[in-house]
Parts: C-alpha cells; structure tokens; sequence
C-alpha cells in the first residue's frame, strides 16, 4: 500500500496546528471523512518547535509510548507512538508530524493524538554543534606526579592557579574570593563543595582546565579543627577579634557553613563566645560556658559534613571530566 501522504519519503503535511488547539469537534469531523485508505488517508497535521517532556512505555510488553510534549506556549498535551519502543526520539527542539481521533474512553469523548514522525529543527541542530566546537577543554592531571603537573602549565600565559588551603605553600594560587576570568585555569585543590566549584567556573570562564584536584590538609576533620583553633587562638592573641566567615572559609578550603559550626563548636566547649557583627562578619572573645550536650550535636554535624567532603573528594578523583564540566556549565 503506498502512503498518500508521503512523496519520495517527504512526509507532506496537511495542516500546521498545535495539538493543544485540536478540540473535540474538530477531530470528530475529521473522523466523518473514515473510513481512510488509499487516496484517503489520515490527514496529517504539523507543529513546530515541540519539545518532548516525558515518556512513558505502555502496553502488555510496554512496546508503545506515551508522549508528553511542550509547544512554545508551554501547552502540554499527550501523544501515543504505537510499537515505539526503543525508536530514537528528539532530544532537543523539533517540528511535530501527529494525526487526531476522537475516541471513547470510559463512556468519555476525548481527542487521542497519534505521534506519525519528527524532524529536528536546523537552527538547534547548528546552535548546538557551535557550541560543541566551543567546549571547554579538559587536561586531566589527577594522576600525574607533581613535576609532571607543573611542567604542564607553570610557563602558559593567561593561567589562574586556583588553590586553597594550607597544603603545598610553594604553589601560589588564587581562592574563590579574587578569581578573575582567564583561558586557563588549573584546578590545584579539591573544592569544598559542587556550588563552589561551579562559581569558580562560571567567574574565570575558562577554555582549557588543568585538573589537578590536590586535597588540602583541612579537609580531613582533625586537621581542620587543629588548623581552624591556631587560626582563633591567633585572632585573640593579636587583638584581632572580628572574623570574616567567607574569607576564613577561603583560607581553610571549606563551606562557610563548617567555619559556622566549628565556631559554635568552640563556644559549646567554652573556650570562646561569638557576637554577630555585619552580615558575614562575628566578634570572637575568649571564655564562656560549655554545653556538653550542644557540643555532642555539633561534633556529629561535623563529622557528617568531613564524610561528605570525602564523598566528594572520591567522585571527583574519578568522574568524566567531560561530562562533570558540561553539567556545571
């Protein structure tokens, strides 16, 4: 049987109208022209720049699909691909080909749309091999020696070091507070977390990143606490008492979060009591009252926040480059 609608395997449309403006009526009278055969098929309707929103497989073997999709308006309707299972479908933008019926579900009248096929739109087509052409580039250093990862980048014009941490004080970097935009960036220390990591990314915009991911000597619990208290005793002792929570959280590779409970830590042990000053900003003084049963709390709250560190640490030390950089962009 040769198909009326196609012609030399152009599938003609009839019609350019959105499924979201196909009423009752309208499909009802097209099944008036039924029974469809050769000269009489089913007209075939067009609409353009659908996006797909979720599928769902259906049926006895799930061999069919229902199609949720998105107009330009934002319009969903839903689409029903018969033996559509394991068939490629649009992942981007795409014009729509799809045929209207009117049935009977449950004694209820509806408009059932069948999904016939698709085409991709040129524009997204070409937008998106530019941007490919345009991707970041990733130099994976994880498990190079240290002079192999210097040798890599120490004499490239337009490079930013980010470092943070007291680990490897021979290396010289910038942290998350004076980045600037640069073609390369070496990521020398593990970042305290995604969002921080996805800031440095977004400020230096870079073209090639030199992953190094180096872990700072606070990223381990004991560490950190010993380092976090020398840097408390020292505010005190130089009569420094205010304390920048961003730029503590810089200097030690962690979130301000963790600067904020280990602060908390210190009160509940007694050994100093905070007073907020400026947003970000707290007043350190020596002394006050312990709270043995605060200080339990917070000691697990650290704990499950290191843990989480070092889940991050081990993803990062494996992940797909690639793929990570193309998820935080």
């Amino acid at each position: 049987m040769v198909d009326q609608n196609k012609v030399d395997d152009v599938l003609l449309i009839d019609q350019s109208i959105y499924p979201a403006d196909v009423t009752l009526e309208l499909a009802q009278s097209l099944d008036m022209l039924a029974p469809f055969g050769p000269g009489n098929s089913p007209l075939v309707f067009g609409a353009a720049k659908m996006r797909i929103v979720d599928t769902r497989p259906i049926g006895k073997l799930g061999e069919h699909l229902l199609i949720d999709v998105e107009d330009p308006e934002s319009n969903l309707n839903r689409l029903i691909l018969w033996n559509g299972s394991g068939l490629s479908l649009p992942a981007g933008t795409f014009d729509l080909a799809y045929t209207p019926r009117a049935t009977n579900y449950r004694g209820e009248d509806q408009v059932s749309l069948e999904w016939i096929d698709y085409r991709l739109v040129k524009d997204e087509i070409d937008v998106s091999a530019k941007i490919q052409t345009q991707s970041v580039q990733n130099i994976d250093l994880r498990n190079a020696s240290p002079e192999e990862q210097l040798n890599h980048f120490l004499d490239l014009p337009n490079t930013i070091v980010w470092k943070e941490g007291t680990t490897n004080t021979e290396i010289q970097g910038m942290n998350r507070l004076n980045l600037v935009p640069s073609k390369n960036l070496v990521i020398w220390s593990v970042p305290s977390d995604y969002e921080t990591l996805k800031n440095i990314l977004d400020t230096v915009k870079p073209l090639n990143i030199y992953w190094v991911l180096s872990s700072p000597t606070e990223h381990q619990l004991k560490d950190f606490l010993r380092i976090f208290v020398s840097h408390i005793k020292s505010t005190i002792k130089h009569d420094r008492y205010d304390i920048q929570i961003l730029q503590m959280a810089a200097d030690l590779s962690v979130t301000e979060t963790t600067i904020k409970l280990a602060l908390d830590w210190l009160v509940a042990k007694g050994i100093i009591s905070i007073m907020p000053l400026s947003p970000g900003y707290v007043k350190v003084v020596e002394g006050g009252n312990p709270d043995p049963v605060k200080l339990a709390q917070l000691e697990e709250s650290l704990q499950q926040r290191f843990m989480e560190l070092r889940a991050l640490t081990r993803h990062l030390k494996d992940v797909d480059l690639d793929k990570l950089t193309t998820e935080l962009g």
